[in-house]
């Protein structure tokens, strides 16, 4: 099941764990389906219904609800959380608590290669296509394009990767330096100056120390230029 056992695991017997997955401390996952060589982090839930792809990364902190699919080699940064309900409630309009019955889930597909950032939220009944960027703290609320960059609440098309680019933008190719403008990595831990500090947080999220989590995107400042102005009185 997992190449790094950790303590305080939930992990239900009706789980279908795939070959060579990771999970680490204080996981909770039930009812779903998980694929070969996923990785996930400390504190992240998965709940029934559920689908996890093959060589997925899911980072600590992170919500995956019943209704959402993941297909192969997507990157999920700390904190990232689905909803699948549009209008949710606690209780009907006699007062009694709702049940699975009252309410209708709405599935989300996140297709293959797409990356969300940290803290960003998916509202339901979207897709996500293919190797698609989602930046640090977007709120998606609607389908994003295949090989899309979108920020923002809403989130907005920034721009569009060419096809067959995987590549973050603004990162260099090789071995070459990958620092984002604004002097932030994109690939490399922020700072290896203490390596004991980042050994151990490997070991326990099974995640990077690193500002990639959070996809801070190049050309931030597009987002701001596409606002409408604000007209004084």
């Amino acid at each position: 099941m997992s190449l790094a056992p950790q303590a305080h695991q939930m992990i239900a017997p009706d789980v279908r764990l795939g070959q060579r997955v990771s999970i680490y401390g204080f996981a909770n996952l039930y009812g779903c389906e998980i694929g070969d060589d996923v990785k996930i982090g400390t504190f992240v839930e998965i709940q029934k219904g559920a689908r996890v792809g093959n060589r997925c990364k899911i980072s600590s902190h992170t919500f995956i609800c019943e209704g959402v699919t993941l297909e192969d080699e997507v990157f999920l940064g700390h904190n990232v959380t689905f909803i699948n309900d549009l209008y949710p409630r606690a209780a009907n309009g006699d007062g009694q608590l709702q049940t699975e019955a009252d309410w209708e889930c709405r599935p989300t597909l996140v297709k293959r290669g797409a990356s969300i950032g940290s803290s960003a939220t998916l509202l339901c009944g979207i897709t996500v296509g293919e190797h698609a960027l989602v930046g640090a703290g977007s709120v998606v609320t609607r389908d994003v394009p295949p090989y899309a960059v979108v920020a923002g609440n809403p989130a907005r098309v920034l721009r569009t990767l060419p096809n067959g680019d995987r590549r973050t933008p603004g990162v260099q190719s090789g071995p070459a330096a990958t620092s984002l403008p604004g002097g932030l990595d994109a690939g490399a831990p922020a700072d290896e100056s203490r390596p004991e500090i980042h050994q151990n947080h490997r070991r326990q999220t099974g995640s990077e120390p690193s500002c990639a989590a959070g996809l801070l995107l190049a050309g931030m400042e597009e987002l701001v230029a596409v606002r409408p102005a604000v007209r004084k009185v």
